[in-house]
């Protein structure tokens, strides 16, 4: 089904938060409910209870929620042992030249592109392939953190010391991932991301980018996406940014403040009144 008045066929937002821990990025999720969609999220990280504490507080129907949990970098105990003694019992140099440790046990990444093919909710309900899906669905991963865990362990596994060429490997693993959701898929996509912090040497300047394995894709990493947007902590009160001099964002659905009122309802709202006459407005 569409969203909404708008054609089925046209791609709904993909939208890129950004923000310290506890700034309310999950919380906000429920806003997605809120403006009528079917939420789909892919939790790579704790925060499941904060968006159903959401739900809860604002009276929000869990109807059309659907979640699955991923967890990155859980090979067990044992596995993690036998790591340890490897570690142990060898030099630097020969586990750097390793080509991976106990990759078997680290295949979450893999895991990750299953459930895109096939959702299965936490009910056990399956709902197909994500890239098959309408405009009146979003699909959420939260956050990107797990998945910069999750494609270093692909490609090393427990392998403690990392070569220039791992980092390579993994750093393009996680930007296939996300270039096929932000430009395969007709439904919403929502990523959650962390803010890295980072300063330059020469001028003293502090740059604040999306936490993404190595440096080389953040500063270009927002044009993926149709908005890109930062989330803050007040102290008493929550406030999302399009606007913030030491920050690459984007709002193409959202206008250009450093204070707005949180919620991703605004995102569709105007982005389906593109379409309140049942035709494209082109540009």
């Amino acid at each position: 089904m569409a969203y909404r008045n708008v054609p089925a066929n046209e791609e709904a937002p993909k939208v890129l938060l950004i923000g310290m821990p506890g700034a309310g990025k999950t919380y906000q999720l429920v806003s997605l409910l809120e403006a009528g969609l079917e939420v789909f999220v892919i939790f790579t990280e704790q925060g499941k209870e904060s968006l159903l504490h959401a739900c809860r507080e604002r009276g929000v129907s869990t109807e059309k929620l659907h979640y699955a949990r991923i967890s990155a970098g859980s090979p067990g105990f044992g596995t993690m042992r036998k790591v340890a003694r490897m570690v142990n019992m060898n030099e630097q140099k020969d586990l750097q030249s390793m080509k991976g440790i106990e990759n078997k046990n680290f295949q979450q990444f893999i895991e990750l592109y299953g459930l895109c093919e096939n959702f299965i909710d936490q009910h056990g309900n399956e709902f197909g392939d994500v890239s098959t899906w309408e405009n009146d669905r979003v699909l959420v991963i939260d956050g990107l953190s797990g998945i910069n865990q999750m494609s270093m362990d692909l490609v090393v596994g427990a392998k403690p010391y990392k070569t220039q060429s791992d980092w390579g490997c993994a750093m393009d693993v996680e930007m296939r991932l996300i270039t096929q959701c932000v430009n395969d898929l007709t439904c919403g996509f929502v990523l959650l991301a962390h803010l890295e912090l980072n300063s330059d040497q020469v001028t003293g300047k502090v740059y604040r980018y999306p936490k993404l394995l190595g440096n080389k894709n953040s500063y270009d990493f927002g044009k993926h996406f149709s908005d890109v947007i930062l989330a803050s902590d007040e102290g008493d009160s929550f406030i999302w940014s399009t606007q913030d001099k030491n920050m690459q964002l984007k709002s193409r659905n959202l206008p250009r403040s450093a204070k707005l009122k949180p919620g991703f309802d605004a995102i569709w709202d105007s982005w389906s009144s593109l379409f309140e006459k049942g035709e494209k407005v082109d540009g």
